[in-house]
């Protein structure tokens, strides 16, 4: 659970050997945890969707989906460089 008050607040934490702490602040040491933001990824898409309908230039098409981490390593992942 997000420990620091406020709606939509991030989320800080860190993992030390098998343990979780989440922290109710984000004044931690520089490196000592990592910051998640919440994402709301149906106003996201939306957002994206409207600005799209308006064209960059002649012939310009973006596309966007959402997938699963696993599908996306699948696809996108250089294991020689990561492992």
């Amino acid at each position: 659970d997000v420990q620091v008050p406020g709606q939509n607040a991030p989320l800080i934490s860190n993992t030390e050997g098998a343990i979780a702490r989440d922290f109710s602040t984000y004044l931690v040491p520089v490196g000592a945890a990592d910051i998640f933001f919440p994402t709301n990824f149906d106003a996201l898409a939306s957002l994206y969707a409207k600005q799209m309908q308006r064209p960059l230039w002649e012939g310009a098409r973006a596309e966007a989906e959402a997938r699963h981490c696993s599908d996306f390593f699948k696809e996108f992942a250089d294991l020689d460089v990561t492992t």
